[in-house]
C-alpha cells in the first residue's frame, strides 16, 4: 500500500483541519476502487463504480429528510440521517451513532420539477478503510424530441480524508479515534444532444479546505432511451495542441428526468491522481443535480445558450 500522504500535504491538512488522511475504499481494498464496472451489477440502477458502497437512499427534499443504506453508520438497515443546514442548493446531513463510530457525511439535491433526485454520503475513514456512495432516481422522462440543451448548476463532493471527529472521549487512542469528510464544492455544466443523444460537460471552480481543486472534464457518453448515462471523468485540459487528453481520473453517472428532460442528476467518482504529486490514494465521491437552461440567466453561464426547441 503506498503512502497514505506526504509530508507537505500533511503539514498543509494539520494546519488547514487538525489531522488527516486518506483511507481506501472497502469496495477494492488493494487499490481503492476503479473505475473498470464490466461485470459489476448496477445498484438500483446506478453503475457500481459510482454506487460504491451505497445500498440505498430516500430522500424527501418537502420535509428535508433523507434515509441511507451503507454499512456501519447506525442501528437501522435504512438510517435516518440528522439534518444539519445545507450548502447551496444541497441539503447536509450527518450521521454517527456514538463518538467512536464512524462519522458520516451526506448531501442530497432534487431538480426543481422534482423528476431526479441524488444522494452522496461519506465516511471520513475509520481503521484503515471509509465507505462511501452515491444514489440518484428518476420519476418520469419525456426526452426532446431532438436538439441541444445545457444544464448547470453546483456540485458538492467528498474526500476520504479530513480532521478526525472532535468528539471522542480524551484519552482515546488515535488508532480507534474516527474521521470525518472533506467537503468539495464546484460548479457543473453539461451540453446533451437528444439528436445523437450524447452528453459531455465539465466540472470547474472546484476547491475545498485545503485550497483550489483541478477541474474535471466529462467526457462524451451515450444517453440510454431511459435517460441514464455513464462515462469517464478526465482532468480537464483546454489546450487543443495538447499531445495526449487529460488524465483519466475516474466515472461519471447520471439520468435526465421530466418532460423535454427539465432536469438531470448524476454523480462522479474519482479515483485517479486528481490531487497531484501531494496526495497518493485520494478518492472522491460527488453529486450534481442540474437544471436545464430554458430562456437564459440563471445561473449566468446559462444567459448565452439557447432552449433545446431553439
Amino acid at each position: 500500500m503506498k503512502n497514505f500522504v506526504s509530508m507537505a500535504a500533511l503539514l498543509a491538512l494539520l494546519a488547514a483541519c487538525g489531522d488527516g488522511q486518506p483511507f481506501d475504499d472497502v469496495t477494492d481494498p488493494d487499490t481503492g476502487g476503479g473505475t473498470d464496472t464490466d461485470g459489476e451489477v448496477p445498484v438500483n440502477g446506478v453503475p457500481a463504480a459510482v454506487a460504491g458502497d451505497m445500498k440505498a437512499a430516500s430522500y424527501n427534499a418537502d420535509t428535508g429528510t433523507l434515509l441511507v443504506q451503507i454499512s456501519l453508520d447506525g442501528d437501522d438497515v435504512l438510517q435516518a440521517y440528522t439534518a444539519a443546514g445545507a450548502v447551496g442548493v444541497y441539503d447536509r446531513f450527518t450521521q454517527q451513532d456514538d463518538p467512536l463510530d464512524r462519522a458520516f457525511t451526506a448531501f442530497a439535491g432534487e431538480s426543481t420539477d422534482g423528476s431526479v433526485t441524488a444522494v452522496v454520503a461519506m465516511d471520513g475513514g475509520q481503521f484503515n478503510r471509509y465507505f462511501g456512495g452515491i444514489t440518484f432516481t428518476q420519476d418520469g422522462y419525456v426526452a426532446p424530441d431532438s436538439g441541444l440543451a445545457s444544464y448547470a448548476g453546483n456540485y458538492v463532493g467528498l474526500l476520504n480524508f479530513g480532521p478526525p471527529v472532535g468528539n471522542a472521549p480524551g484519552g482515546t487512542p488515535g488508532e480507534v479515534i474516527p474521521y470525518q469528510s472533506l467537503q468539495v464544492t464546484g460548479e457543473v455544466f453539461l451540453n446533451a444532444d437528444f439528436t445523437d443523444n450524447l452528453v459531455n460537460g465539465a466540472i470547474y471552480n472546484r476547491s475545498s479546505d485545503f485550497g483550489a481543486m483541478p477541474s474535471v472534464a466529462l467526457i462524451v457518453a451515450d444517453v440510454g432511451s431511459n435517460g441514464a448515462f455513464e462515462g469517464i471523468v478526465e482532468i480537464s485540459d483546454r489546450d487543443p495542441l495538447a499531445d495526449a487528453p487529460g488524465a483519466t481520473v475516474g466515472t461519471y453517472a447520471g439520468t435526465f428526468g421530466g418532460t423535454n428532460a427539465a432536469g438531470v442528476a448524476g454523480g462522479i467518482f474519482l479515483d485517479g491522481d486528481f490531487l497531484g504529486d501531494t496526495f497518493e490514494n485520494e478518492n472522491e465521491y460527488g453529486i450534481f443535480v442540474l437544471d436545464q437552461c430554458v430562456g437564459g440567466g440563471v445561473p449566468t453561464v446559462c444567459s448565452s445558450v439557447e432552449d433545446v426547441d431553439e
